[in-house]
């Protein structure tokens, strides 16, 4: 239950942060109402997508666990569902690295160049932001 509790902190916390990064593109020098509806697309699709494999990393998480402290299955059949939840946790992972690659690419077709290295100097701030918060 803890580490549920725990889970749910945390996607919170992402939202928050997600959300300050659509306000964020108000402060791109020269953004045009056009790039900022573009923009708003691209990351609606990326918070869709993110979220829905963060909630099956979770899901997969919570029967790893599970079937980590359950002792009434074979060893072997345990050994079985351990390792597919943990290579679907993996692939989830992945694909969350690669989303972000193919959302950065919309963003670089979108923005200029300098708009866009103003918004990766962003992202590193609420980064660091939210690394300061897990911290405390």
């Amino acid at each position: 239950m803890k580490k549920l509790f725990t889970a749910f902190l945390f996607l919170m916390a992402m939202g928050l942060f997600t959300t300050a990064n659509a306000d964020e593109f108000d402060n791109l020098e020269g953004i045009t109402p056009a790039q900022k509806e573009q923009i708003s697309q691209i990351q609606l699709v990326y918070k869709q997508e993110y979220n829905a494999n963060e909630t099956k990393i979770m899901d997969y998480t919570n029967k790893l666990n599970q079937i980590k402290q359950e002792a009434n299955h074979d060893p072997s059949q345990q050994a079985l569902l351990i390792g597919a939840y943990e290579r679907n946790i993996s692939a989830l992972k992945s694909r969350q690295e690669q989303l972000k690659q193919e959302t950065d690419e919309k963003y670089k077709s979108v923005l200029t160049e300098k708009q866009f290295q103003q918004y990766l100097t962003q992202q590193i701030k609420v980064e660091n932001a939210f690394n300061d918060f897990l911290k405390k």
